[in-house]
């Protein structure tokens, strides 16, 4: 059973009190067991006790509102020790916006949001549509756990035994590094992949644009989110607009394909771009590829780590 860690603020209980409900199926089939701060006893240290779930869960959900994003026990310590933990592999955090929020360029910003494409749950006709969408990815995220995630180490056989010494930490403690092994990825897999690129892209020029103005007292910078999916930046020297560009992903079709679009006009209709980055694999990994540039640095059709991408499109910038 997978252990779920709920970190929440507590304006947002009545959300906390409905996503339990939608999770009730996963702990009535033995596939999670959820925890928040309302599950503590009397009597119980409170700050250990949620160190402690905090800590032992496998899969931390982050409820997501200004009032969470306004808590400083919410971010620096429920936060701060879930992203800690996912980075380095020890748990999975999933955000689980609940309002609408400036939550794009925090911490917890390149990943994969629920509900899907991070709209929130109080943006749906039906809330329940959107907690069934977090219950799933929480189904979804329990069930990709493996017994090596674990930490479980696969029994021998018979035959194994005889080979094997007794004493395990007299082991060759190496192996080979190369590990990888071909698959097929699946639509849903692409689609993550491409949204969370696009979500770390936005942080990249968020982040570069505060840079850039703080070393250069002549230079004036803005980004605007529009929403999830899309965001302008603009560059001003002297007080003159000097650059700008719209980047925004499309999930679904359109001119013929999904991806990343960039155009040096801004976001306007989005009914022209620049440059486009779609998703590729080499059989082993997922990648972006830029399909109109061509550059010493990045050529076309070359595969690209979202941080090569997001420094292309800068470089267009």
């Amino acid at each position: 059973m997978v252990r779920v860690f709920v970190s929440y603020s507590h304006a947002d209980e009545d959300f906390r009190i409905e996503l339990d409900k939608h999770l009730a199926g996963l702990g009535r089939e033995g596939v999670i067991s959820v925890w928040h701060d309302r599950r503590i006893f009397p009597g119980d240290a409170l700050h250990s006790k949620i160190s402690e779930e905090l800590q032992e869960a496998q899969i931390v959900l982050l409820l997501v509102s200004s009032d969470f994003l306004s808590s400083d026990y919410c971010v620096e310590t429920e936060m701060s020790t879930a992203l800690s933990r996912h980075e380095a592999g020890a748990a999975k955090v999933i955000p689980v916006i609940l309002r609408p929020c400036d939550w794009l360029t925090s911490p917890f910003g390149g990943l994969m949001a629920v509900p899907k494409d991070g709209k929130a749950v109080t943006q749906y006709e039906s809330q329940d549509e959107a907690f069934l969408e977090v219950a799933q990815a929480v189904r979804h995220a329990a069930t990709s756990l493996t017994v090596s995630d674990a930490g479980i180490i696969p029994a021998f056989n018979s035959t194994d035994r005889d080979t094997i010494t007794d004493d395990l930490s007299e082991q060759w403690n190496t192996h080979s590094s190369n590990l990888k092994v071909r698959k097929q990825f699946t639509e849903f897999e692409r689609s993550d992949f491409l949204l969370q690129s696009f979500r770390r892209i936005a942080q990249y020029f968020h982040h570069s644009l505060s840079e850039l103005q703080n070393q250069n007292e002549h230079v004036v910078t803005r980004f605007r989110q529009v929403d999830s999916n899309n965001f302008e930046a603009e560059g001003y020297v002297d007080g003159d607009l000097k650059t700008r560009c719209g980047i925004w992903v499309a999930n679904r079709d359109q001119y013929g394909m999904t991806g990343i679009f960039y155009s040096s006009s801004g976001i306007g209709n989005r009914n022209s771009f620049n440059e486009v980055l779609t998703v590729i694999d080499d059989g082993f990994d997922l990648h972006l590829k830029a399909s109109t540039s061509f550059n010493s640095s990045f050529e076309r059709n070359t595969e690209l780590t979202v941080e090569n991408a997001a420094e292309m499109l800068w470089s267009k910038f």
